[in-house]
């Protein structure tokens, strides 16, 4: 069994912290987190610490890869430019990006983050995913979008469909007609 502890949302260390730490457990990784500052984030992890408020063991989510788990809170406890942050949704008003993918793998976590971001209605952290896969698209010369894979491709054209950017729809479309 792996553990890995998560600040998820840390707090300034001069501030008192009487936040809860609950247990995580995706596929066979252990995750410890601050429910506190996560329920905060999500209303989805609210309902589920709250179900699970007198379990004193590890509450269990299903259906999801520890990967994609793992890429989900270091988005949360990260800022855009790697360094912890105290939930910045905007800076100057625009969503914060974060950071550009340079290969396959960075690419499918920036898509893990949005997938689940989504799922789990982070709508900050889903409005900064999206904002930066479809600012990459439209530049049209990022070699991790140039170089994905199909299965990366088609969750690109999801995202693309339920924002409505016809644009980058486009883009992905022939794209996807060169291969």
């Amino acid at each position: 069994m792996t553990f890995a502890s998560y600040p998820v949302l840390s707090r300034p260390p001069h501030q008192e912290c009487k936040d809860q730490v609950r247990t995580l457990k995706v596929e066979s990784v252990i995750f410890r987190v601050n429910a506190t500052l996560l329920s905060k984030a999500s209303a989805a992890f609210r309902k589920i610490f709250q179900r699970y408020a007198d379990s004193g063991q590890p509450i269990v989510l299903h259906g999801l890869k520890a990967r994609k788990f793992k890429n989900l809170l270091w988005a949360l406890s990260t800022r855009y430019d790697g360094v912890p942050f105290r939930i910045i949704i905007s800076i100057n008003g625009r969503p914060s990006l974060l950071p550009q993918p340079s290969d396959e793998t960075s690419l499918d976590c920036l898509l893990d983050i949005e997938e689940l971001a989504l799922y789990y209605s982070i709508n900050h952290l889903q409005i900064r995913a999206e904002s930066t896969i479809i600012a990459l698209v439209a530049q049209g010369k990022n070699p991790a979008i140039l170089s994905c894979t199909s299965l990366s491709l088609a969750r690109m054209v999801k995202i693309a469909l339920r924002v409505r950017s016809q644009y980058v729809l486009s883009f992905l479309l022939q794209m996807w007609t060169w291969r």
